[in-house]
């Protein structure tokens, strides 16, 4: 055997990725990673969105039980100093008022909000009307039917 073909025979002995073919994988895996990055993206800001809907549909239901307790009663809504019976708004609700013997810190308990969670809630005639609640950065914002335009989240928008 020569030099030459002993040459030839230990490159064919050797296994392995060249460097060209180790660029195109990399490459390849790259455009992938680009392609799906902005879809995953799209995914987790959706979960976010419906999370605090959901959240916020939670305060909703235990406002209108606080606020149907009241009515039946026939007591005064608490929280403000114009209120007048039937009609007042419910403003900064957080996880801190679940200690207070109030109407917000039955509203909290109630919804389990989260400690990040802040609401605001309007009520008029013992109906809650309008509830702006507000977690993770997302902000997702109740108005009664009647009082916009019908839609198909039952009238509930989320920013």
């Amino acid at each position: 055997m020569n030099l030459m073909q002993k040459l030839r025979n230990a490159r064919k002995d050797k296994k392995g990725f060249t460097l060209t073919e180790m660029i195109v994988v990399l490459v390849i895996i790259v455009i992938l990673i680009a392609l799906l990055v902005p879809t995953l993206v799209g995914y987790i800001d959706k979960a976010k969105e419906k999370s605090v809907m959901a959240e916020g549909k939670m305060v909703l239901t235990a406002a209108q039980t606080v606020v149907s307790e009241k009515y039946g009663e026939s007591e005064p809504l608490l929280d403000s100093a114009t209120a007048t019976p039937g009609n007042t708004t419910y403003s900064n609700i957080t996880k801190a008022n679940d200690a207070d013997a109030n109407d917000k810190g039955e509203i909290a308990a109630l919804a389990e909000m989260t400690k990040d969670g802040k609401a605001t809630i309007n009520v008029e005639n013992y109906q809650v009307i309008k509830i702006v609640y507000t977690s993770g950065g997302k902000t997702a914002t109740y108005n009664a039917p009647g009082k916009a335009p019908a839609d198909e989240n039952d009238g509930w928008t989320v920013k």
